[in-house]
């Protein structure tokens, strides 16, 4: 008999395995559970959902878990439950895999701009389909792009093209790899679909809250490479686009910047929020719109703060992962996107200098898929108004400038400038505490002093907020900032066809201001390269 257990809890301090290897040894508790023999159990069952319920009393893991019963006590363990055809148990989480039908009678050989999760989710899409799309990137291959980044922190010597933001996989591959999203669209399944058969291990399919790793990632995206690669793709990195080929409001093609042209029937841009310039090229052949983008810092603590004051417990119980958190403060007048949010919160992970551009340093979350460094790590952000800026270039510049004020806080060298949270909100230069997870260390600053004053009110009421909520939290180190969230331009596009004002020309993903992470930029991707073979 199979059954279906919903709700199924498990008392986080009575699990005698670590958490990596809990979800595998479950037989004891679920013949406690449905009390019979532990034998009586198949050494198959399914996981369908987990999470963790930490609110009160001991942490509790949670669990859907489908299970194999022998028949002898079938009858017994049925009232535990609700029992399923043998289909329904061997069926997948995620659903099955839709088949793409073949479109290379509609379209050959599109241009994909980016290997960020838009793009590369959109040129399997299409190579999927028949359409053999040649995919552009100004960075490099994955085992390039690492050695350089390992490089960078080595010399403190900053590659334009090739580093923690530009690249194969896009500023993603070097970050906590959070597959969860606010985003309701059936193409999400489709999404963590494609990662499994690229290499993400199998809890990503029922974890609440997925995550992968930045050490999982470089995997991943070479083999989501070699996928798109096999069904058709082409991949050329080093290859920075410079400009379109516009003829009587029709895209033909790109430019490079080495002056090489490239004619394509489609193109789709999924540059990501690295690809700045790229925006602002298309803005001269694109309607566009100044939209709301978020500014912030990074926040870090140890993870054994985080972890006690979550799950209450010090040392966290073995069978619990790293905790993490996500707080929102709201304004005191409650205007939307005035209130201030954690973001991108990544438990035992290590905050990087995420910048493509000399001179300037923004700040980014890294884990690896363990999580088990000793720090934790948030961006705190907060909204500001695109139309407070007369154009998507006084965004961009005002961006900038907020870099290279970073830059030179922290002595030019990518080391950031960091502040005590308490300091910060007195307005005082001060940083007792030096120790830190960024490898090119801390120096103190005064960022107070680099951000707008309205920015800095609304963060040192959330901090008073966040404090209260998690008593302690005011202890922590403010860190850089977070100043690559989210463009401030929005390139527009048709509500139906997904094309932009300018024909055969698609934009998508973050860069383009319809994406705000991992699985809602590949979700953009794929629909993206729906519209594009006229779907």
């Amino acid at each position: 008999m199979y059954l279906r257990l919903e709700n199924f809890r498990v008392d986080a301090l009575k699990i005698p395995f670590a958490a990596e290897y809990v979800d595998e040894n479950l037989h004891g508790a679920l013949a406690e559970c449905l009390e019979i023999p532990a034998n009586s159990l198949s050494t198959d069952y399914r996981i369908r959902a987990k999470s963790i319920d930490s609110r009160r009393g001991n942490p509790q893991l949670i669990y859907t878990i489908d299970v194999e019963i022998k028949d002898a006590f079938a009858q017994s363990a049925a009232d535990f439950g609700t029992v399923l055809r043998e289909e329904e148990f061997l069926s997948s989480t995620l659903g099955s895999m839709p088949e793409i039908p073949d479109r290379s009678n509609v379209l050959r050989n599109p241009i994909v701009v980016g290997t960020g999760p838009a793009g590369l989710l959109a040129a399997w899409y299409l190579a999927k389909a028949g359409t053999n799309p040649l995919v552009l990137d100004r960075g490099f291959d994955i085992d390039t792009r690492y050695r350089d980044c390992e490089e960078f922190f080595a010399k403190r010597t900053l590659d334009s093209e090739s580093n923690l933001l530009f690249g194969a996989g896009g500023a993603g591959t070097f970050s906590d790899g959070k597959l969860y999203t606010r985003v309701h669209d059936l193409r999400a399944d489709l999404v963590l679909q494609v990662l499994l058969a690229a290499g993400a291990p199998p809890d990503t399919a029922y974890l609440k809250r997925p995550h992968l790793g930045s050490d999982l990632l470089r995997n991943i995206v070479k083999n989501l490479q070699k996928m798109i690669e096999e069904a058709g793709g082409t991949f050329r990195y080093g290859a920075a686009v410079s400009d379109c080929i516009v003829e009587n409001n029709v895209c033909k093609g790109v430019v490079l910047a080495n002056g090489e042209k490239i004619y394509a029937p489609r193109v789709i841009f999924a540059h990501g929020l690295g690809g700045r310039n790229l925006t602002l090229m298309l803005t001269k052949y694109l309607a566009w719109e100044m939209k709301g983008f978020q500014l912030g810092f990074r926040v870090e603590h140890l993870q054994e703060f985080v972890d006690f004051r979550q799950y209450r417990f010090s040392p966290r119980p073995a069978a619990l992962p790293a905790a993490e958190y996500n707080m929102i403060s709201k304004s005191p007048q409650k205007i939307p996107g005035e209130g201030v949010t954690t973001f991108c919160m990544c438990p035992g992970g290590e905050i990087v200098p995420a910048t493509g551009w000399a001179g300037q340093l923004c700040s980014n979350g890294m884990s690896l898929h363990a999580r088990d460094g000793r720090f934790a790590n948030s961006a705190v952000i907060t909204t500001l108004e695109g139309k407070e800026f007369a154009s998507p270039q006084a965004a961009y510049d005002f961006l900038s400038e907020l870099e290279k004020r970073c830059f030179a806080a922290g002595g030019r060298d990518y080391t950031f400038p960091a502040q005590s949270i308490k300091s910060f909100m007195r307005k005082e230069k001060g940083l007792k505490n030096f120790e830190t997870s960024a490898r090119l260390g801390l120096k103190s600053a005064a960022l107070h002093d680099l951000i707008p004053p309205k920015v800095f009110e609304r963060f040192t009421l959330a901090f008073k907020h966040f404090d209260k909520l998690m008593h302690g939290f005011a202890d922590g180190n403010c860190v850089g900032l977070e100043s690559c969230v989210s463009s401030p331009v929005r390139l527009k596009r048709d509500p139906e066809t997904l094309c932009s004002s300018c024909q055969n020309l698609y934009v998508a993903g973050e860069g383009a201001g319809y994406a705000g992470g991992i699985v809602s930029a590949a979700i953009d991707g794929i629909k993206t390269a729906e519209k594009v073979l006229g779907k």
